[in-house]
């Protein structure tokens, strides 16, 4: 008995390999921000004074049929203004521990690990799944 318990827990389950995803399929998800830096000014999210909250999120959903297609929705949410909305088509590419994002081939940002970086010129947006 104590051998077929042995041999029961050293057996390989299916479901544990890993399996290689396509990279859009990778980095999709809901990603909230944490930071937004703009003019070498940093700003922690989610942000609160006065009565005024900023927080926001970066949605990735990969493109149905492509394996390293994106759209990317940033939203910025403000109390007392209407949300704030922006985005459009990003290509993935793997890239070292990582992958590079990239719209209408100039580099727009990476996602390594749970942690998405886009980069505008002085502009940064860091956002975590």
């Amino acid at each position: 008995m104590f051998g077929l318990l042995l041999l029961a827990s050293c057996s390989k389950d299916k479901k544990d390999d890993p399996t290689p995803k396509a990279p859009a399929e990778a980095i999709a998800g809901l990603y909230t921000m944490t930071s937004i830096t703009s003019s070498g000014t940093q700003l922690d999210l989610p942000f609160a004074a006065n009565g005024v909250k900023v927080a926001g999120t970066v949605n990735v959903v990969a493109v149905a049929g492509k394996q390293d297609e994106t759209n990317l929705t940033i939203t910025l949410r403000i109390t007392g203004m209407p949300d704030t909305s922006g985005g459009g088509l990003v290509q993935v590419k793997a890239a070292g521990t990582g992958y590079d994002l990239f719209e209408n081939g100039q580099k727009l940002g990476t996602v390594v690990g749970n942690t998405l970086t886009i980069t505008d010129g002085s502009d940064v947006i860091v956002a975590k799944k």
